[in-house]
């Protein structure tokens, strides 16, 4: 596992094709990828409940799992980081100014979203991933042969994260994902900053408005360079850069 400081939108063609398949969260339906090729596999937003059956696509894939990556540190998108990656031995990577939210998950979400798992959370602990790496904006990861850019978009959160794959993959379907299995020239990982149709909210604590007028500002330069890429939200259907710009009002006047 190696992290490069290389800067810029375009991250160099991956050579092989890769494969994402999903598990969905029983927890805000929060929506877990994982990217893997003929050798290498890493994993997004790993939210509660989603360990065994990211094992059990490891192991039907037989696949090396090399790193997790969330795209910002809320509760639904990081609760079974810690476990996956002392199960695995591998790093955990989140843009630079959310890495404090993984001291705590549960307590920088108001009780309102938590109250009703606190019990169950309380029994089975936590403890922060012994290895985080925090990202810089632009930087370029390493996951074995997978590499992704890493661009940060904050308002959901102070430190939410792109994760950009420049190469080919074969989307397998998942229902309240995609209907259908779909090939893609690539993929942006977009978190809970940007929804087919709609974006993250910025009312929750770290949350900023006006950070997300200025981020979404730039996602349409971003999305403009990148139109035929697939989006893989956080939460929801999956969509492209292309309809988006055309469907998505908050992308298309940064609201």
């Amino acid at each position: 596992m190696c992290l490069s400081g290389k800067r810029g939108t375009m991250v160099s063609m991956n050579a092989e094709r890769a494969t994402l398949d999903f598990v969905v969260s029983p927890y805000l339906s929060a929506t877990c990828s994982l990217l893997h090729n003929d050798r290498d596999a890493l994993l997004v937003d790993p939210g509660l409940d989603v360990a065994k059956d990211v094992s059990a696509l490891l192991e039907k894939n037989d696949r090396e799992l090399r790193a997790i990556l969330v795209s910002h540190g809320h509760l639904d998108h990081v609760a079974d980081a810690s476990l996956i990656a002392e199960t695995y031995g591998v790093p955990v990577y989140v843009g630079k100014a959310d890495e404090y939210r993984l001291e705590n998950p549960l307590g920088q979400l108001p009780s309102a979203f938590t109250h009703h798992i606190r019990p169950r959370w309380d029994e089975r602990g936590w403890s922060k991933p012994r290895g985080v790496h925090a990202l810089a904006d632009g930087e370029v990861l390493e996951a074995g042969t997978l590499r992704l850019g890493a661009h940060a978009y904050p308002g959901h959160t102070e430190g939410s994260t792109l994760y950009l794959f420049d190469g080919e993959v074969q989307i397998n379907p998942l229902v309240g994902v995609t209907p259908r299995a779909m090939t893609a020239p690539a993929l942006a990982f977009t978190g809970d900053v940007l929804f087919k149709g709609t974006i993250g909210r910025t009312d929750l604590p770290g949350g900023n408005a006006e950070d997300m007028k200025a981020s979404l500002t730039k996602l349409r330069a971003f999305a403009l360079e990148h139109a035929e890429a697939v989006i893989v939200p956080g939460h929801g259907p999956l969509s492209t850069f292309r309809d988006e710009l055309a469907d998505n009002g908050y992308l298309r006047t940064a609201f």
